[in-house]
């Protein structure tokens, strides 16, 4: 709504004699103008507040929340653009699931509690000068090109999978198993045991 000047038209002339009619220009002008102030004020008061916002005319505020706390609550479905940065003294506190499909999170900063579930890691990781107290249970590992170096407490299976140095084994115990090998490796050459039990 544009803003209206107050514009009072002038009847009368100096020397004349002022009639109420002349009177009644001033106050309908003065009324017009007034009136569409008050409908500029009652606009910005909606625009600011809300459709049922309504003035009482008391000059004392009437919001249990200053307009500045709550101009930085966001409704819901609201869309933020840019950049922004939470910079309190409290915890920020997300009581609802929420998504960040499709983006990326450059830095996520400092963690000190975090519960994922049923999460998928696709691309590469590193952990370097981390320790990781208890990976929990884990049913598909793919150390490729990597290395191994700790305790392995339950029981384990590399079927079908080649080991191509198994390095330096300072315990083995073959309970029940098979060993299909050549003594000597690339160059055969005589074992030493102290028995031997041929079963047929």
């Amino acid at each position: 709504m544009a803003q209206y000047p107050l514009d009072i038209t002038i009847l009368y002339a100096n020397g004349e004699v002022l009639y109420a009619s002349y009177l009644d220009a001033v106050v309908n002008d003065v009324e017009s103008w007034a009136a569409k102030t008050i409908l500029n004020i009652t606009q910005f008061g909606k625009d600011v507040f809300g459709a049922s916002y309504t003035f009482n005319n008391d000059g004392l505020g009437t919001r249990t929340i200053p307009l500045y706390a709550a101009i930085a609550t966001l409704s819901e479905d609201e869309t933020v653009t840019g950049d922004w940065t939470f910079n309190g003294t409290g915890t920020l506190t997300l009581s609802q699931d929420w998504t960040a499909a499709g983006e990326t999170c450059a830095d996520l900063g400092t963690v000190t509690t975090a519960d994922f579930t049923d999460i998928a890691v696709t691309t590469t990781a590193t952990f370097a000068g981390a320790t990781i107290a208890d990976l929990g249970t884990v049913t598909t590992a793919d150390i490729n090109a990597g290395t191994w170096q700790g305790t392995i407490d339950g029981a384990w299976t590399a079927a079908g999978q080649t080991c191509a140095d198994l390095g330096t084994v300072t315990t083995a115990d073959i309970n029940a198993g098979t060993v299909d090998a050549t003594i000597g490796g690339t160059t055969p050459a005589a074992g030493t045991f102290t028995s031997i039990t041929i079963s047929s």
